[in-house]
């Protein structure tokens, strides 16, 4: 296992390579065996590629959470390193021929689902085309693997680039006194882009110019990245056409549950058609509040968190900031613990180990006294590390491996004097992530292709996820950690009444959002668009589906790592795909009279058999019916 305290990182390097010199010569070994069976061959090829698997995912791992020159470089050398392999492998006929041959013997269902998966792999990879256009697709991925990488390395740089400087607190008497206490410095108060201190200036900086200048930094960082998009998506589009798709997009969706570009279209449109009239109704209540308060003429893009904090507050009684006592960190963290202990039966028990940062922390994961899982947190933001927050897998279930995972978030950093105290928000984040963790560590399956999160469909992949957030808004769950840090007083029930009573406080607004990303980005990919073009497409977007128009230096496609940096090209709609099967099965699940025979279900269907079958399979078996579309509305108040 990779010393995560381990300062030589070039050795990993080293490693790496030895790793996949020793995976070559297993595949070597058994391409000669003669009768070829799923035990003698696949169980072989699978252990090999996740030897080289568990290494780079570290090694990605520790350049997101601790990023510097030196693992800038190690990754963009891993990149190569990798690519190269995967080249050698797609190159290699008798694989496939392999593959083919084992699907025709008599193997379990699990086994036959990591074949087809592995037949369909190899045909996207391009193992059917000629040498000159095999060679041609290597450098192609090779190069938008480093783009990738870059686009996301960028970002993180252009973050720790900028900051504003204030000499007092003229504008921040609204500042919440935690919030305060992280921005001060001897020479007044300092704030980033950095998620935590981002968010609370424009929740409450009363200077609209100040909020504009920090909105402006944000919404035009990374714009070497301009350069990066137009290359990145010249050569998707050429890889597809290679292919034999007619875009990125539909060779994307090969691998999701949709079928088509337009169905994801369809569907996002008809989600906009339900709720853009109430998304503009919630826009123009704002607007019309900050009139009335301020005497604003126009509410600006950057006026949007300001305002919309005032009218939670005059609406609904809801200040977030008397909120954050009760969301320490720790406390909702075990709090989270308790809550898996009860639903699941399994305990997290903490490993004192020295990792990557003082914060970061190891935990087992137990169940019947039986250690089953491992779990790493990294919840804090600072520099040097990627904004956001991501579960990663590290290591996969098998018959002679414990699962592992990463979860990470960018929380208010902690310090001697506040602790770590979060929004509501962040323990919906936090409950999202291990969400995905929970999918990856509870599963069953031995066969590491299809264990935990692998194998699962990208626009499904998030309904574990979302469906473990809605537990956020449920009282006998929020109690079990809504505790004020300093009195150890349980939250009220009447706080908690109100935060579920503003669960959907411009809920249409936010969906509004979710969707003009989503439409954007699968439009962005049914054709080449290059330069201002994209520019367009997103005016064009927006005009259609927001109803909030920002101004025109917003180049927020410059940090759109989702789909530029990660994994989401054409599949970002993946998260409202997958919220109506979060949403059904919420519903389902409060209106279940067994809640503890509801999530066993649950878990003996959906964490548990992974992306051993489809989705729609696995739900079916978890409730007996397929999903209601109109969930996703009722849930978020539309209709």
């Amino acid at each position: 296992m990779l010393n995560f305290n381990d300062k030589d990182i070039a050795k990993n390097k080293t490693d790496l390579e030895n790793i996949i010199k020793a995976s070559e010569e297993t595949i070597k070994d058994i391409l000669s065996i003669p009768n070829k069976s799923y035990e003698n061959f696949m169980t072989l090829y699978q252990k090999a590629n996740e030897n080289i698997n568990r290494l780079s995912n570290a090694i990605f791992h520790i350049d997101a959470v601790a990023n510097s020159k030196e693992t800038d470089k190690l990754s963009l050398e891993v990149i190569e390193l990798l690519s190269n392999y995967q080249n050698k492998l797609t190159k290699n006929q008798k694989l496939n021929d392999a593959f083919i041959s084992i699907n025709k013997t008599n193997l379990t269902k699990t086994e036959k689902k990591v074949i087809t998966n592995e037949i369909k792999s190899f045909k996207l990879s391009g193992a059917f085309l000629d040498k000159k256009k095999k060679t041609i697709l290597d450098d192609i991925n090779l190069q938008l693997d480093k783009l990738s990488h870059n686009f996301s390395s960028n970002i993180i740089k252009s973050i720790d680039k900028y900051e504003l400087k204030l000499p007092n607190d003229d504008y921040l008497k609204e500042l919440p006194k935690s919030d305060k206490i992280l921005a001060k410095t001897k020479d007044g108060y300092l704030f980033t882009l950095l998620p935590p201190s981002f968010g609370a200036f424009m929740r409450y900086c009363s200077c609209s110019d100040l909020r504009e200048e920090l909105y402006r930094a944000n919404m035009t960082k990374a714009e070497e990245n301009s350069t990066i998009i137009d290359k990145i998506l010249k050569l998707k589009s050429q890889k597809a056409r290679l292919l034999g798709f007619d875009s990125y997009a539909t060779f994307s969706l090969e691998t999701k549950m949709a079928n088509s570009p337009d169905e994801v279209v369809e569907f996002l449109l008809d989600l906009s058609n339900r709720s853009k009239a109430k998304a503009k109704e919630q826009f123009k209540e704002l607007e019309n509040f900050a009139i009335d308060i301020d005497g604003i003429s126009k509410l600006n893009a950057w006026d949007i968190a300001y305002y919309s904090e005032k009218l939670k507050l005059h609406k609904l009684s809801i200040n977030e900031e008397l909120y954050r006592p009760y969301f320490e960190q720790n406390i909702v963290l075990n709090g989270l613990f308790e809550f898996l202990y009860d639903m699941f039966g399994i305990e997290f028990k903490k490993i004192d180990e020295k990792l990557w940062d003082e914060k970061a922390e190891k935990y087992d994961i137990y169940e019947k006294n039986k250690k089953i899982a491992t779990i790493y947190f990294d919840l804090e933001s600072r520099k040097n590390k990627r904004g956001g927050a991501w579960m990663n897998d590290y290591q996969s279930k098998t018959k002679d491996s414990l699962p592992i995972a990463f979860v990470v978030c960018n929380f208010p950093p902690s310090n001697k004097q506040t602790p770590s105290l979060l929004r509501h928000n962040d323990v919906v984040t936090l409950f999202h992530e291990v969400g995905h963790a929970l999918h990856h560590l509870l599963s069953d399956i031995e066969e590491p292709f299809v264990s935990g999160v692998n194998g699962v469909a990208w626009d499904v992949v998030e309904f574990p996820s979302q469906f473990l957030e809605n537990f956020c808004y449920d009282f006998e769950t929020i109690k079990k950690f809504a505790i004020n840090y300093k009195t150890k007083k349980q939250i009220p029930k009447k706080m908690i009444d109100e935060l579920i009573n503003a669960k959907n406080f411009h809920s249409s607004m936010a969906m509004a959002r979710q969707i003009e990303f989503s439409l954007f980005d699968m439009l962005l990919h049914k054709k080449l668009y290059q330069k201002d073009e994209i520019q367009k497409l997103l005016d064009e977007t927006r005009e259609k589906v927001s109803v909030i128009i920002p101004p025109r230096y917003n180049k927020f496609q410059n940090s759109f790592d989702h789909i530029f940096g990660g994994g989401y090209s054409a599949g970002y709609y993946s998260y409202k795909w997958a919220e109506v099967l979060s949403a059904d099965a919420f519903i389902s699940y409060k209106k279940s009279v067994d809640k503890k025979e509801f999530m066993n279900r649950y878990r003996q269907t959906v964490l548990s058999l992974s992306g051993s079958e489809d989705m729609d399979r696995i739900y079916y078996k978890f409730l007996s019916k397929k999903p209601n579309p109109n969930s996703l509305l009722i849930q978020e108040g539309i209709i």
